[in-house]
């Protein structure tokens, strides 16, 4: 039997901090063309929730990355299995993660978000 978890942070305080932090956002991004863009699959809750709360108009995309294949641990090699789909060019855009478990991710992914041609 596996033991209870504690909790960090209750409901409340995170709906706070993803309140206070979409209203920065919303406030430093304003008149801007912004794209959020979560990865997958982590992200999901954390950016619709914060995307709600976002007072100014934002294009939503994501990207899949993983270091784990089909093992539990990191290998420590990001493999981009899904990126953007929307046109990036000339836009601002927050990358939107829950988990950074390695220094190469943020790299990775970066250099994989290359506009998309239409």
């Amino acid at each position: 039997m596996s033991e209870p978890l504690d909790i960090l942070f209750d409901e409340k305080t995170i709906a706070e901090k993803v309140a206070e932090l979409a209203a920065r956002i919303s406030a430093d991004y304003a008149g801007r063309d912004l794209v959020l863009v979560g990865v997958l699959k982590g992200a999901a809750m954390f950016l619709a929730d914060l995307a709600r709360r976002i007072t100014i108009p934002v294009t939503v995309d994501f990207v899949q990355a993983s270091s784990y294949g089909m093992s539990t641990t990191s290998s420590g090699r990001i493999a981009v299995s899904k990126d953007v789909s929307c046109d990036i060019r000339g836009k601002d855009v927050l990358l939107v993660d829950t988990i950074v478990d390695t220094q190469n991710a943020l790299p990775t992914l970066r250099a994989a978000q290359r506009p998309v041609r239409r």
